[in-house]
C-alpha cells in the first residue's frame, strides 16, 4: 500500500439498498461512514434523498451530511475539500479503515482520480451555447464530439448541462477536458470498490415503488416548507429527482399523477447511467435480490476485503 491509505467504496443506482449495506458494513468493520451524495449534504432534505434516520447515524456515525444549505451552491470541490480531512483523521487518528458509501459518481471520481483546476463559469458562453442548443437540439453534443470526443463519449446526448461545462473548458483553455483531467493529481488512496447491482426489471420496480412511499411519507410537505423557505426550481439543492418535479406540481405546472410519472422516470435513466458508469470502472458488482438481507450482504464484501486491511498495525 506504501503511503496510500485504503479506503472502501460502496456505491450502486439509486434504491439499490445502499444506506442499509453501509451500516452493516460500518459495524463489522468498526468504522464511519463518509456519505458521497450530492444531495444529502443539504439540510431539510430528509425523504426525497432518503438520508439515513438519525436512528441510523446514531448506531454508526455518518460524515458529510447536513452540511449545506438549501440555497448554497455546493461544488465537488467543496466535498473534496471536506471529505478527504475526515478521511485522513479516521484512518491515522482514530485507527479506522474509511468506508465511503454513495451513488454520486462525481463525488467519488474525484475522490479515487482527484479534481483538475477547471477555469471558471462564463455566463456569458454558457448563455449563447445553451440558445444554440435551443435552435438546433443536438448541436452542442455534435460540436463536443469534434473538440473532444474523449468526453463526449463519456456523456448522453441530453447530457447538456456537462455538454456545455467541457465547451466551457475547451473554449477558455484551448485544452480538451480529458485532456486536463488526465494531468489531475489523484488523492493518495488504495480504494477497493463495491457495487450493489440488481436486475433491472427488479430495480426499476424498486425505485417507482420509493417514489410512491416518498410521497406517502411526507415528501410533498417537505418540498413545500423548502418553498417556503425561499428554494426554487432552479436551485443547485433542487436538482435532485423528485424535488423538481413535486415542486412544479405545487407550482401548478401540473398534476401530481404527471410529477410522480416524471419523478420516477426520471430516476429510472439516472440509476441506468449508474450503472453504465458501474460498469465502465470496473467496480466489483455485489449481486442483489429480493429477501437479501443487508447483514447477508455486508459480510460478503467483508468476506472479500483483503485481510492485511483489517490489522491495523500493518497500516502505517
Amino acid at each position: 500500500m506504501g503511503k496510500k491509505i485504503p479506503i472502501i467504496i460502496l456505491t450502486g443506482p439509486t434504491a439499490s439498498g445502499k444506506t442499509e449495506v453501509g451500516i452493516e458494513l460500518a459495524l463489522l468493520l468498526g468504522t464511519e461512514v463518509i456519505s458521497a451524495d450530492a444531495r444529502a449534504v443539504y439540510k431539510y432534505m430528509d425523504i426525497g434523498t432518503a438520508k439515513p434516520t438519525l436512528k441510523q447515524r446514531a448506531e454508526v456515525p455518518h460524515h458529510l451530511i447536513d452540511v449545506a444549505e438549501p440555497n448554497q451552491v455546493f461544488t465537488v470541490a467543496d466535498y473534496i475539500n471536506l471529505a478527504i480531512p475526515i478521511i485522513e483523521k479516521l484512518f491515522y487518528e482514530k485507527k479506522k479503515l474509511p468506508l465511503v458509501v454513495g451513488g454520486t459518481r462525481l463525488y467519488i471520481d474525484a475522490l479515487l482520480k482527484g479534481l483538475f483546476k477547471a477555469p471558471p463559469a462564463n455566463p456569458e458562453l454558457r448563455q449563447r451555447l445553451l440558445e444554440e442548443e435551443k435552435k438546433k437540439k443536438g448541436s452542442l453534443y455534435k460540436k463536443l464530439l469534434e473538440v473532444d470526443k474523449e468526453r463526449a463519449e463519456k456523456l448522453h446526448p441530453n447530457d447538456i448541462k456537462r455538454i456545455i461545462r467541457a465547451l466551457e473548458i475547451y473554449y477558455s483553455t484551448g485544452k480538451p477536458m480529458s485532456q486536463l483531467v488526465k494531468g489531475t493529481k489523484a488523492p493518495p488512496f488504495n480504494a477497493f470498490k463495491f457495487a450493489l447491482v440488481w436486475d433491472r426489471a427488479v430495480l426499476y420496480k424498486r425505485i417507482n415503488e420509493r417514489a410512491e412511499r416518498m410521497v406517502r411519507e411526507g415528501l410533498i410537505e417537505e418540498i413545500r416548507r423548502l418553498m417556503e423557505m425561499g428554494c426554487s426550481d432552479d436551485f443547485i439543492s433542487m436538482q435532485g429527482h423528485g424535488y423538481r418535479e413535486i415542486m412544479w406540481y405545487l407550482q401548478g405546472k401540473m398534476s401530481l399523477e404527471e410529477a410522480l410519472y416524471l419523478m420516477k422516470r426520471n430516476t429510472r435513466h439516472h440509476a441506468r447511467r449508474q450503472m453504465i458508469w458501474i460498469r465502465r470502472e470496473n467496480i466489483r458488482q455485489i449481486k442483489m435480490w429480493e429477501g437479501r438481507s443487508a447483514k447477508e450482504v455486508a459480510k460478503e464484501i467483508f468476506d472479500k476485503i483483503p485481510k492485511p486491511l483489517l490489522r491495523k498495525n500493518l497500516w502505517c
